[in-house]
């Protein structure tokens, strides 16, 4: 290396405290950008999630009471049913009871009527006694010998004919 005297330009070598700063400068601005930019971003979310936040409450009212008018809806519709249930069973209860005492009447009356007859039937019997017994003194006094045989006779025949008159009341009032 030889000095010739010439010297050569060195090209000029800027102080590196300068270009250091400089360019600590420059990040540094690029990292304010980009904090700015991430608050900025951040207070929008922010912003929109409020907004979604304070519309929330509203909708779970509307929604509530979208619930509350649906189960109105039902709850009136089961006590109509149930309303309607109560007075059809009432007026089913209030039949019945009406159809118990028409038939407990009925059979009252039916029974009063059998009851009639049957004395009916026994008095008709009772004479119909009454009847052969005169019948068997007026025999015997015609005929003293025949007389105690034939009276007999009458009378089983009376008694019979009295039993059957009463056996025959009794299938007519049962229906047989």
């Amino acid at each position: 290396m030889e000095n010739n005297g010439s010297r050569r330009a060195l090209p000029s070598i800027p102080d590196p405290t300068i270009l250091t700063t400089q360019s600590l400068e420059r990040e540094v601005q690029h990292l304010k950008e980009l904090v700015e930019t991430r608050f900025n971003g951040g207070d929008k979310a922010i912003k929109l999630l409020q907004d979604a936040t304070d519309l929330f409450p509203q909708q779970v009212k509307d929604e509530i009471e979208t619930l509350r008018a649906l189960h109105n809806e039902r709850f009136q519709s089961v006590a109509t049913k149930f309303a309607d249930s109560k007075v059809a069973v009432d007026a089913a209860l209030q039949a019945a009871d009406k159809a118990g005492t028409k038939t407990e009447d009925s059979f009252t009356k039916q029974i009063d009527q059998i009851g009639e007859q049957i004395r009916a039937g026994a008095k008709s019997s009772d004479d119909k006694i009454d009847d052969l017994e005169t019948r068997l003194t007026t025999i015997e006094g015609r005929s003293s010998g025949h007389g105690e045989t034939w009276g007999y006779v009458v009378g089983a025949v009376g008694m019979m004919i009295g039993l059957s008159s009463v056996i025959i009341l009794v299938m007519r009032l049962t229906g047989h």
